[in-house]
């Protein structure tokens, strides 16, 4: 299942709400036929719920067990697809946006590199003074949760850290860094 996760969100919920329904229903069916009715009735509750919408369509025929059924089943995968659909929406919005162009795209990438050849021209007691700053606002973004700016202003810190020369580089800013990165990955593993 190495495509799984390329599916649209909604064609993952109407087939996991399908397989979950069909499941029920047997664990149900079985249970019903042992007569404990009422755990019965909560298993098969999926296709009894459908069942009421569709048994007046089907009317009483002999062959309205397995168009029963195979309604259900349908219904059923529209209704996990609807499910997984808001979901999939829910899930966009907290995603960070990407820039929508190319020229967009291009931007920032040229916004990036004249950041990289500025951090390159200052002395090294700027890049120290920079890297403090960008320690204080990194720690803001951890207090409100904010993983993206937290991570944004890691990468900006290491870069700048990495074009420290040895005898620059100072310890007690390298250990605040540690723990930085470390507050950061928490956040991250929650």
């Amino acid at each position: 299942m190495v495509f799984w996760k390329s599916w649209p969100s909604w064609l993952k919920g109407g087939i996991i709400y399908t397989l979950l329904a069909v499941i029920f229903f047997f664990i149900g069916r079985q249970i019903y036929l042992m007569n404990s009715s009422l755990l019965g009735r909560i298993f098969l509750f999926p296709f009894l719920w459908h069942n009421q919408i569709t048994w007046p369509l089907v009317g009483n025929s002999s062959i309205r067990f397995i168009l029963l059924y195979g309604i259900s089943v349908i219904q059923a995968f529209i209704i996990g697809a609807l499910i997984g659909l808001v979901i999939g929406k829910l899930k966009k919005k907290k995603r960070p946006k990407k820039p929508e162009t190319k020229t967009e795209h291009k931007k920032e990438v040229v916004k990036k590199k004249q950041e990289v050849k500025k951090e390159k021209q200052l002395t090294a007691k700027d890049k120290l003074d920079k890297i403090k700053k960008l320690l204080v606002e990194g720690r803001k973004h951890l207090t409100n949760k904010n993983i993206f700016g937290a991570k944004t202003t890691y990468r900006k810190i290491r870069r700048l850290h990495s074009t420290l020369k040895p005898g620059e580089k100072n310890k007690e800013l390298h250990n605040q860094l540690l723990t930085f990165h470390g507050r950061l990955t928490k956040l991250k593993s929650k």
